[in-house]
């Protein structure tokens, strides 16, 4: 028997350890192996993984060539696949739409009311974390339905509130074309729409990276596949899929780029026209996402790699009176989208803008530690523990770019060769500019001519991994030839100890021997690979992207969850009875703050974008109460009593109230979600709280005066 190669330990490895790593996670408490067992249990489940790969390894030698391995030329399998990948995705989105499959965490509400059987999860399970997504962008769009789609609705904060500020709410207007995945939501019913917002965005993605994959490698089609996979299942794509635009974000410039290539490559007027006008749309999708700490620095590598046609001189086409027609049409389309946003929304945007928090933020840079930026490997345990220090899972992610790794091989490409690349050089460029302003402060003046002064540093990390990742799979493309022995090793040890000290420096929580050898493994694995070993890049990431990226978001069926309550009954009771009364929610946690307003109740504590100061106003508030209340933030009504009414930020996004039952009057309120059994006990000459209904632990309250 031959032996077997090194290599394939390292694949047996780190396939090993990520299925340990699995087991231990979901195995029941109290009879997981401890000590000496555990120590035996790991060796026994090594052993057996790498029997199995083993055995894979001898079906390989012989049946190995009918498979598509990751090589310069691709395969006929890949060239089959690249013909017919547009009909696929139509046709594999359209199914999906049609079985309500989707990726959204509304399994939490399922959960916070105590009813499993409500659940729409049917792989995988919904992320607390995920709040963001299932707490305020799903329940605003869904919310949607019960408001016919209008531009205003008055369910959120208890007044007429601009859901077009929302980039996940559908609205009925012709501007809902440039955010086209919720399109779904205004022809299809709920559990539609939301599997069509959710699985059209991962498909399309993955096509167009692909397209843009092809553009980065000169052709490549297994190199561009890479590069989808690594694009779409990363851990930044996937922990911030159902927020902030990072999809849309990606597609949009990603295609613009490939758009105004082909356009400075073409002569003929109508297929310039035609481009044009694509650039603009593809424009105006970008410009929707409204989320400029990501708009921003993405835009400039996007127009970077835009623009370097122009930086040719040879080969490259004339201006002529056609290319002024087209620069005037773009600036028109995109132009009138701008100007009907703003007659829209104008108020509500410039409402925003007086708010403490985002409204007057201004970030000079300087912030960022060195150690952040090659903390990409964390992700690998993120699926399976939710961090809070320094920060939530979330807001720690960026993409799998194996930094410092497309550096060292760029720098070692260019210098092989005597040839630089424009692409990969002027991409560097930016990053430095990039890493100048993470960290060292900026003068006032400078962030603000850059637009920097948007961009909150601690979001650059997800922007400059991306750079990596394009950087990295250009210079496996431009330089192909593997490193040998003598160089990729010493490289791969030394850049696995630069991840295993960054990761663990940063984030401690995470740290643990198991955690270090699973971190040393899958990383080690990663740069060896990409350097020397290179046939199994497509295992190596087919594998890893999975769990990293995969294992992120459930796989979710319909809006049981949302629609299908003991709850959701009784709301909508009290909405039908009482269509315009005011409510409010008051718990010590403020994840069902939005849920009445999914069925029309006006809830006055739903996540806000600018204070509802009509409603606020009907208060004594001191300056620090207006300071406190003057953001886009939850607002958690922590409780009610026959104290004062107190408010207090408990971060820059979360407002914390305690309400005095007579200011409950005041605000105008004639309906309390709660668990508090004792509100009775708070009833004055003024004002009673009477139980209406109830579904589990929460209670509705009717807020009546006295003698109503």
């Amino acid at each position: 028997m031959k032996k077997l190669p090194w290599k394939l330990v390292l694949l047996i490895l780190l396939v090993g350890i990520n299925g340990i790593l699995l087991i231990f996670q979901f195995w029941p408490e109290g009879t997981s192996p401890r000590g000496m067992m555990r120590f035996v249990w790991v060796f026994l489940l090594a052993a057996c993984y790498g029997l199995i790969l083993f055995l894979l390894h001898r079906l390989h030698d012989r049946y190995g060539k009918y498979f598509p391995a990751v090589t310069e030329q691709g395969t006929a399998v890949l060239s089959f696949l690249d013909r017919c990948r547009w009909p696929a995705g139509i046709l594999l989105w359209t199914l999906l739409t049609v079985f309500q499959i989707h990726g959204s965490s509304i399994g939490m509400y399922s959960f916070y009311l105590g009813e499993p059987q409500t659940s729409a999860d049917l792989i995988g399970f919904s992320r607390i974390s995920h709040f963001d997504e299932w707490l305020n962008m799903t329940t605003f769009a869904l919310a949607q339905y019960a408001n016919g789609f209008s531009q205003f609705n008055p369910a959120f904060s208890a007044v007429p509130t601009d859901m077009g500020l929302f980039p996940g709410s559908p609205v009925a207007d012709w501007s809902t074309v440039f955010r086209p995945f919720l399109l779904g939501y205004l022809f299809l019913p709920p559990g539609m729409g939301l599997a069509f917002y959710w699985t059209g965005r991962l498909i399309l993605l993955f096509l167009v990276s692909f397209e843009f994959g092809k553009f980065l490698t000169d052709g490549k089609k297994a190199y561009a596949v890479l590069y989808a996979w690594m694009v779409t299942l990363s851990p930044a794509v996937q922990w911030w899929f159902g927020v902030n635009g990072l999809a849309e974000m990606l597609m949009a410039g990603q295609a613009g780029v490939l758009v105004l290539h082909r356009y400075m490559a073409v002569r003929g007027k109508k297929e310039r026209i035609v481009l044009v006008m694509a650039a603009a749309y593809l424009a105006c999708v970008y410009g929707m996402t409204l989320y400029p700490a990501w708009q921003i620095p993405f835009g400039y590598a996007f127009l970077l790699m835009a623009l370097l046609p122009l930086m040719r001189t040879e080969g490259r086409r004339p201006a002529d009176r056609t290319d002024l027609f087209c620069i005037g049409l773009f600036l028109f389309m995109t132009g009138a989208a701008a100007v009907h946003l703003w007659t829209l929304s104008g108020p509500s945007i410039e409402a925003i803008r007086q708010t403490v928090y985002p409204g007057h933020r201004f970030v000079t840079g300087g912030t960022l530690t060195v150690k952040e930026l090659f903390t990409g490997p964390l992700a690998l345990f993120m699926p399976f523990a939710e961090f809070i220090s320094p920060a939530l899972n979330f807001n720690m992610v960026s993409f799998w770019d194996l930094a410092p790794l497309g550096w060292i091989m760029a720098a070692g490409g260019m210098i092989r060769t005597k040839r630089m690349d424009p692409l990969t050089a002027g991409l560097t460029a930016l990053q430095g500019v990039f890493l100048l302003f993470c960290f060292f402060p900026w003068p006032s003046w400078l962030v603000k001519i850059t637009l920097l002064y948007a961009v909150p540093v601690g979001r650059m990390t997800i922007p400059l991994s991306f750079i990596n990742l394009i950087i990295l799979v250009r210079v496996i493309s431009l330089y192909p030839a593997p490193w040998g022995k003598k160089a990729s090793f010493p490289a791969a040890l030394a850049c696995t100890a630069l991840a295993l000290q960054s990761v663990f420096a940063y984030c401690p929580d995470a740290y643990s021997l198991r955690n270090g050898i699973v971190l040393a493994a899958a990383a080690g694995a990663g740069f060896l690979v990409f350097l020397r070993y290179r046939r199994y890049m497509g295992p190596y990431a087919m594998g890893l992207f999975l769990v990293i990226g995969g294992m992120v978001n459930p796989v979710a069926r319909g809006a049981s969850s949302v629609y299908d309550t003991a709850l959701a009954g009784e709301i909508k009771d009290a909405v039908q009875e009482d269509p315009s009364g005011r409510w409010i929610v008051s718990a010590p946690y403020n994840f069902l703050n939005n849920y009445p307003a999914v069925f029309g109740a006006p809830v006055l504590n739903t996540f806000t974008v600018h204070p509802a100061w009509t409603v606020w106003n009907s208060l004594p508030l001191t300056e620090e109460d207006r300071t406190a209340l003057n953001r886009c933030a939850h607002i958690n009504i922590k409780e009610i009593t026959g104290g004062e009414t107190k408010f207090s930020v408990s971060s820059p996004d979360n407002i914390v109230i305690t309400l005095n039952r007579d200011d409950v009057m005041k605000l105008g309120i004639r309906h309390i979600l709660t668990k508090d059994e004792n509100l009775e006990a708070l009833d004055t000459d003024g004002v009673r709280f009477v139980p209406r209904s109830r579904a589990g632990a929460w209670i509705i309250y009717e807020v009546r005066r006295t003698g109503a």
